[in-house]
């Protein structure tokens, strides 16, 4: 009867046991992107409500006593067809954006309670970032950093376009090929959960859905 051989286990300083696989964060920034923006990411306990509630100065006065909102430092990173969201430590956050579904403005006026509260506590310029299903809110310490991650975006996103439709003229890297197949992937299984979470097939929402549809 034939006998079962365990494979050898690689030496400790064999290639296999000693090489890690580069992190998302330094693939990225492997690219040489054009613009990588610092800036604060914004949120507020109650955002949904106060989403849907009109910019009252007086709903405002109320509200202030008890919510504030909080700054998380990220990074924003914009590369070919993707838009990328990184802890300052390098960690990803939430699934990357594909920048045709992307909406990039400086937050001038408020529309909402949400936005009021926010213009009003940071002494900052803020970015709202949106696709289709949501929004979210970073402040810039300056509107030249701003605005240059706004043009970053509208010109990538322009060109992202004509790749779509077979009009671009400039070649990606390999590196930037795989990362947009990559981006696409975990685009695709974002919305097909979110579906499913409209459509109330998932009971509940756990920590791993939440950073998903971020």
């Amino acid at each position: 009867m034939p006998t079962l051989r365990s494979r050898a286990a690689p030496s400790p300083s064999s290639p296999a046991s000693s090489a890690t696989p580069p992190s998302l964060h330094s693939r990225v920034h492997s690219t040489s992107p054009t613009t990588v923006s610092s800036c604060r990411k914004l949120s507020v306990p109650l955002s949904l409500l106060l989403s849907v509630l009109p910019p009252s100065t007086f709903l405002l006065n109320l509200f202030s006593f008890v919510l504030y909102p909080t700054a998380a430092s990220r990074e924003l990173v914009c590369v070919s067809q993707y838009l990328y969201k990184f802890t300052d430590g390098g960690k990803e956050k939430g699934t990357p954006y594909p920048l045709m579904s992307v909406t990039a403005k400086k937050m001038t006026s408020p529309s909402s309670l949400l936005e009021l509260l926010y213009l009003t506590s940071q002494n900052a310029t803020i970015l709202q970032l949106s696709i289709p299903d949501k929004s979210s809110y970073y402040s810039f310490s300056s509107s030249e950093e701003l605005q240059l991650f706004l043009d970053t975006v509208k010109s990538l996103r322009q060109e992202a376009v004509k790749r779509e439709m077979g009009h671009s003229t400039l070649p990606l890297t390999p590196a930037e090929e795989r990362l947009d197949r990559e981006g696409r992937t975990k685009w695709e299984r974002r919305q097909r959960v979110r579906k499913r979470v409209m459509e109330g097939e998932m009971k509940g929402r756990d920590e791993a859905t939440e950073r998903l549809l971020s």
